[in-house]
């Protein structure tokens, strides 16, 4: 994918000059405008073809359309991962709402905080019969005084949906490690009877050297912004979290976690939980 909201001031590091195509030079006048019509013609039959796939997906809801091709859902995810990290922000919340259907809460967050260089659909799994976990690749370079600078490449694992209306993100994303990384995956869990508990494994999750599973603690500090009883089965309760995972140089990050809590004595059982199945 192209980047997205390039810095300021930054020079395009090449020129191009488009010109006619020289087979086109060659060609007798007449050909040349039969093979335009037959392109247009061509052209028409396909966008409906895709017109016709779109509302059939639409209108056969969830159940009748449960597979969907992977550039679609690929490239939902990666529009909505650079589109919160490049445009979204406190004021400018509105532009999620085509990806989640509303407008989430991102105080804290500057609009233009992060410069996205390249992003990259890693991987579609299905989750669920109407749900997939979409990871997305990104480039990201921060804002600082004097301009933008690199910060690395970040995976970021988004819930996709398909609903009666069409694909939606079931939340915020997750932040996961490389998945070519050997670091082993840490689990824990929490609920907001247990938000003390809950801060202390993000803590660990993302700003301890010691013990996070990534190759170096993404955040110097981490924002508890929310936490949702989801389900609770038996003794288990699934929690939803939502933070903000601020970075050493003061730049913020909004994302989402899940985690399973003992409900007799508020211990972490899992972490991590992927996309649970969808109301």
């Amino acid at each position: 994918m192209q980047a997205v909201n390039r810095p300021e001031g930054s020079e395009v590091p090449f020129s191009q000059h488009v010109g006619r195509d020289p087979i086109e030079l060659l060609e007798p006048t007449e050909h040349r405008h039969w093979s335009g019509r037959w392109a247009a013609l061509s052209g028409a039959a396909l966008v409906l073809v895709l017109g016709g796939f779109l509302v059939g997906s639409q209108t056969m809801g969830p159940s009748g359309s449960p597979h969907l091709p992977e550039a679609a859902l690929g490239g939902f995810a990666e529009m909505y991962v650079a589109t919160l990290l490049t445009q979204a922000g406190e004021g400018a919340e509105d532009v999620l709402v085509p990806y989640l259907g509303y407008p989430p809460d991102l105080t804290g967050l500057e609009p233009g905080t992060w410069f996205l260089t390249h992003t990259a659909v890693w991987s579609v799994e299905p989750v669920e019969p109407d749900g997939w976990a979409v990871v997305v690749a990104a480039a990201q370079l921060g804002l600082q005084e004097g301009g933008y600078v690199p910060v690395g490449t970040f995976f970021y694992e988004v819930g996709v949906e398909l609903t009666s209306t069409g694909l939606r993100a079931a939340g915020l994303p997750f932040l996961v490690a490389p998945p070519f990384s050997r670091s082993p995956q840490e689990t824990f869990d929490a609920d907001e009877r247990f938000s003390d508990v809950v801060d202390e494994f993000l803590t660990a999750h993302f700003t301890n050297e010691e013990t996070t599973p990534f190759d170096t603690a993404p955040f110097d500090r981490v924002l508890l912004r929310s936490i949702t009883t989801e389900r609770t089965v038996g003794d288990l309760v699934d929690l939803g979290v939502e933070l903000l995972g601020i970075d050493f140089a003061g730049r913020a990050t909004p994302l989402a976690y899940r985690l399973r809590v003992s409900a007799q004595d508020g211990s972490i059982v899992d972490a991590g939980l992927v996309n649970p199945v969808s109301n």
